[in-house]
């Protein structure tokens, strides 16, 4: 973000400035405690890492857990 706003001589940047990028940033920030809950972290380090991967958790689930194979070759 720093490097956004020097960009723009000390301007915010249009995203941050959008109705949605907040409520979107509040989902994330609950879907990152709830899967260090689901998850059971037993420290509090552990809760912070679960939290921190939840975009990354959440893409992949956006994605599909499984990878696509491709299509048998003929042969």
């Amino acid at each position: 973000m720093a490097r956004a706003c020097a960009n723009l001589d000390g301007g915010i940047p249009q995203r941050y400035k959008s109705f949605i990028y907040l409520p979107v940033r509040f989902l994330l920030a609950l879907c990152g405690g709830a899967i260090a809950t689901v998850f059971d972290a037993k420290t509090g380090l552990v809760a912070f890492y679960l939290g921190a991967s939840a975009p990354v958790v959440i893409d992949k689930l956006a994605q599909g857990a499984l990878p696509t194979l491709p299509p048998d070759s003929p042969g």
